[in-house]
């Protein structure tokens, strides 16, 4: 049976005999762009880009949510002297916290791969996420700060007393 409405849409159902499946296909226009704003099938362009919600990206996850306050205490007691624009170092933290939770994600789980790396485990995941997005972070935010130290000076100068 095949039906066509104003919208555009085709519908095709294939009745089977008894104790078989049904095949319902619809395809619609305006559906197409609700769909690929729900759910978003990048398979055909990739190998793999496959996130589910299992064990290894949970403690991906957490050790990321974790990994954030870690490296941003450690950035500012190293460099609590030098740090003058707090919120660069912020960013830094962040920025290189979510490329350790990438870099993680697509070496365990399924984000390049179409299989996740055979006997690991949340646990593993979660403590190698939490390691190395607080170094990342670390890294990165003091990184950061001494880029912008070398582009404005104005902020990192000593400043010198002058005695009249």
């Amino acid at each position: 049976m095949l039906q066509f409405s104003g919208t555009m849409m085709a519908r095709a159902i294939l009745s089977l005999a008894p104790g078989q499946r049904i095949i319902h296909n619809t395809a619609s226009f305006e559906n197409i762009s609700q769909e690929a704003l729900i759910y978003m099938d990048l398979s055909q362009y990739l190998p793999a880009l496959k996130v589910p919600i299992d064990g290894i990206f949970l403690g991906d996850l957490f050790g990321f949510i974790l990994a954030l306050p870690v490296a941003l205490l450690f950035a500012f007691w190293i460099s609590e002297v030098v740090v003058k624009n707090r919120m660069v170092v912020v960013l830094g933290v962040f920025i290189g916290a979510l490329l350790g939770f990438i870099i993680i994600l697509g070496l365990v789980g399924t984000l390049i791969f179409d299989q996740p790396l055979p006997n690991v485990s949340g646990t593993a995941t979660f403590f190698s996420s939490l390691l190395l997005c607080s170094a990342l972070g670390l890294v990165s935010g003091i990184l950061l700060d001494l880029i912008v130290a070398s582009r404005t000076r104005r902020d990192y100068r000593r400043q010198t007393l002058v005695h009249t």
